[in-house]
């Protein structure tokens, strides 16, 4: 089981409940999957997606203003991640063409993965709605840690 923050499964309960924090267990899955920006898979409908997320801007902690269901799952070479973002008002979705790794001033999703779980390093992995990349490692050490600015992108 690799920990996640996300959605919660009823055997995590208990720790979520003393602890405050959700988690969500990601499977091992054996099978090909396209990665095509669908998910159409069959796979995909065999996870259980997380999906009660809260927002960190403007108003951190709050419930989320729109739904998001994400699925995770693995296999012996990758994390697959597969984002489903709802928008009650779609025409509003900022779709810019911005560079690689300088998504500014469009709508999009990402990770964080924190793989030393020390809160302060981290990678971030986001994609806007235009389908532009970016990738970095935020770290304290940098000036950022998970709330500020990141160091080298790459």
């Amino acid at each position: 089981m690799v920990p996640i923050l996300a959605g919660a499964r009823p055997a995590l309960a208990q720790e979520q409940a003393e602890t405050g924090k959700k988690r969500y267990q990601i499977e091992r899955r054996t099978t090909d999957v396209k990665i095509d920006g669908r998910l159409d898979d069959e796979v995909w409908a065999t996870i259980e997606p997380a999906s009660d997320f809260v927002q960190t801007e403007p108003n951190e902690g709050a419930p989320a203003s729109e739904r998001t269901e994400v699925r995770i799952f693995y296999d012996d070479s990758a994390i697959y991640f597969g984002f489903r973002c709802y928008d009650s008002e779609p025409n509003k979705i900022t779709r810019q063409i911005d560079t690689r790794d300088q998504v500014r001033s469009s709508d999009r999703v990402g990770i964080l993965l924190d793989t030393l779980n020390d809160h302060r390093n981290a990678y971030d992995f986001s994609v806007s709605a235009r389908g532009v990349q970016s990738d970095s490692l935020l770290s304290e050490s940098a000036g950022g840690g998970f709330g500020g600015g990141g160091g080298g992108g790459g």
